[in-house]
Parts: structure tokens; C-alpha cells; sequence
């Protein structure tokens, strides 16, 4: 179903793109498909990157977090020929990259944070580095880092790349997989098995909003759980939070007690986004 415009009033400003229709694109012609997305341009060498599974770009260049091949810093100042120009390995995963200013900060699983200098794109050298546990994915919010991990959320201060240190952790119930942060609250996504139930299994998918306006000392502020219907992604936008699951994208206005009330909703399929990206139009 297509939202009305009434009910789903930020769809003009939300452009939602999956890593998965990242790989389509890197790996079609130049053709246009059925959403109206045209490829311009391919890497050519991408088949030697193990997984894609985050990206950036600032100004000429692209940041692509490939799993064990690590991160490979692409040029694409002629979109049509892209050109990968440097990359930084460390022989296990990177599931994440962000940037600040000339550092790569990137999300290693076995190794944690990994703090890199990209000021030369075609040579980043590592210049610092913060042991957490499981680190699948990163968020810059002001002078922190929220890391997700094994532990569940976890704030982190770079501002001496040489020497980054934990502030906090947050521990949901169950293994947090899918987060955000906004004004210094982040949004946890979290599972469980809670055992068998007939021939099948129960588990339990939790949603917290947790405060790190304290970060040594965050704290619990709301919680709900359900059964069985997974949350799969979140991203706030001020008092707007976008929601997908495993049928459609929620659009939510949180009010002042942190309350979610529906505005609308947005049939995604055959969409499957794993991540939400922002522009100022559609």
C-alpha cells in the first residue's frame, strides 16, 4: 500500500536504501531498474572485497567497510569510473565505518575499535585503537561514540585518537542488535530465546531508550516487549522515529513522556532495508 500524505508526512525527506540494493547496484550495467534507480558507474575490483557491509563518503571519496578484507577508500570523482585508491587491513572484520574530520573510526567484531588517519587516502595508517567486545557498528553523536557491542551499547571518547577510552555501558535484556542515538538517547533493539513452545521456539525482541546525558551512568528511561514480531531497524529525527520491521516502515512522533504515536505507515516490499539514509528531498 502507498502511504497518504496526510498520515506519512516525512516520506519527501526520508530516503531509505538498504546495503543489500548497495551490492545490486555495484554489481548490475547501466541500467535502470523497476525503482527508478539508475547505476552510473562500477567498481571493477569490488569481487576482491569480502562483504560490504557500511559505507561513507566525504567530499571525493568513498569509505567501505568490507569484512575481512577491511576498509578500501574509493575515488569517485568521476562517478562512472570509480577508482579504489587505498585500504587499511587488520585481518579480521570490519563491520562499520564513520568519520570524523580525518579519522577513520571503524567497528572491527574480534577487535573492536579501530581508530584510523585517511588524510592520505592512498595510505591510512592506524593510530589508535579500544578492546570492545563484538563491535558490529558505530555512531558519532557530539564528542562520543556509541558503539554497539557484545556488552550492548557502549560510549566511547576519541578526542585523543592515540588513547580512546569507554565512558559507559548500557546491557539490554538479551543481545542488542539494531540501535540509534539522538540527543544523547539511544534507541536498543534486543533478543532472546525464551525456550521451546510445541514444535517451534519463543523468543522475545525488547525496545529500550536508554539516556547517556550522563554517560559514565546511563540510564533506563522506557521499555516494551513482544513476542515472536521482530524489530529489524530505527532511525530518530528529532521527535520522529522511522521503524521498520518485518512487514512495513512505521513512522512515529515521540512525544514528551517518550510515548511512540503512529502518524503512518509504509508498505516496504519488496524492499528490505537494513539502514536508513537522509536527504532533503525525494
Amino acid at each position: 500500500m502507498k502511504p497518504h500524505q496526510d498520515s506519512f508526512p516525512m516520506l519527501s525527506r526520508v530516503f531509505v536504501i538498504s546495503i543489500l540494493l548497495l551490492i545490486t547496484l555495484l554489481q548490475t550495467s547501466m541500467a535502470q531498474d523497476s525503482l527508478g534507480v539508475r547505476c552510473v558507474g562500477k567498481l571493477h575490483n569490488y569481487e576482491m572485497w569480502n562483504n560490504a557491509t557500511g559505507i561513507v563518503v566525504s567530499g571525493n571519496c568513498g569509505y567501505v567497510a568490507t569484512g575481512l578484507t577491511g576498509l578500501r577508500i574509493v575515488d569517485i570523482q568521476n562517478p562512472d569510473r570509480p577508482v579504489e585508491i587505498g585500504h587499511f587491513v587488520t585481518g579480521q572484520s570490519i563491520k562499520d565505518v564513520v568519520l570524523v574530520g580525518n579519522l577513520a573510526i571503524l567497528a572491527s567484531y574480534e577487535q573492536g575499535i579501530k581508530i584510523v588517519d585517511v588524510s592520505n587516502p592512498s595510505s591510512p595508517f592506524q593510530v589508535g585503537s579500544l578492546d570492545i567486545t563484538n563491535t558490529k557498528k558505530i555512531i558519532i553523536e557530539g564528542n562520543l561514540g556509541y558503539a554497539l557491542c557484545g556488552q550492548g551499547v557502549t560510549a566511547f571518547t576519541f578526542n585523543q585518537p592515540s588513547n580512546p577510552s569507554i565512558v559507559g555501558t548500557y546491557s539490554p535484556t538479551g543481545s542488542a542488535y539494531a540501535y540509534d542515538v539522538s540527543d544523547t538517547r539511544a534507541y536498543i533493539f534486543s533478543s532472546w530465546y525464551g525456550g521451546s513452545l510445541g514444535s517451534g521456539y519463543r523468543f522475545y525482541y525488547q525496545f529500550s531508550i536508554v539516556s547517556f546525558l550522563t554517560p559514565n551512568n546511563p540510564q533506563i528511561l522506557n521499555s516494551s516487549t513482544r513476542e515472536y514480531s521482530r524489530y529489524n531497524g530505527i532511525k530518530v529525527m528529532g521527535n520522529t522515529a522511522f521503524i521498520f520491521d518485518d512487514t512495513d516502515i512505521k513512522t512515529y512522533r515521540i512525544d514528551d513522556s517518550l510515548h511512540f504515536n503512529l502518524l503512518g505507515t509504509y508498505d516496504r516490499n519488496p524492499i528490505m532495508p537494513t539502514s536508513f539514509q537522509f536527504c532533503d528531498s525525494m
